[in-house]
């Protein structure tokens, strides 16, 4: 009998462990995924402006980002929405619109992207 309580004992340890360890692997890995870019899967990169994201306009003036957005949008218009930091938002999807994140030097905090 003491065996057998020992191998369960050890079985339960070892299970035990192994959640413990996937669960924190999965913190890191929803911390990786909010600092990710999501972009569509077809006709869509980091290195095509055409239909965003733009990550060139982090750290930008908000004019220089706009600039950048019609030049690379020439076929489509695009509504622009400026946000401020702090600012509460809607979270709809608009696929026409564009929402560029700034803080109070005006800057881009947040890579622009389509929605």
């Amino acid at each position: 009998m003491g065996t057998w309580s020992g191998l369960f004992y050890s079985a339960v340890l070892l299970i035990g462990l192994t959640v413990a360890v996937v669960h924190i692997g999965s913190k890191e890995h929803e911390a990786e995924m909010q600092n990710r870019v999501n972009t569509p899967m077809i006709g869509g990169s980091m290195t095509s402006r055409r239909g965003g994201p733009w990550p060139e306009c982090v750290g930008e003036s908000v004019e220089d980002c706009i600039q950048l957005i019609k030049e690379s949008n020439l076929r489509k218009q695009r509504d622009i929405e400026i946000i401020y930091s702090n600012s509460k938002v809607k979270s709809d999807f608009q696929p026409n619109r564009v929402r560029i994140y700034v803080d109070d030097d005006e800057l881009v905090e947040k890579i622009p992207k389509l929605g």
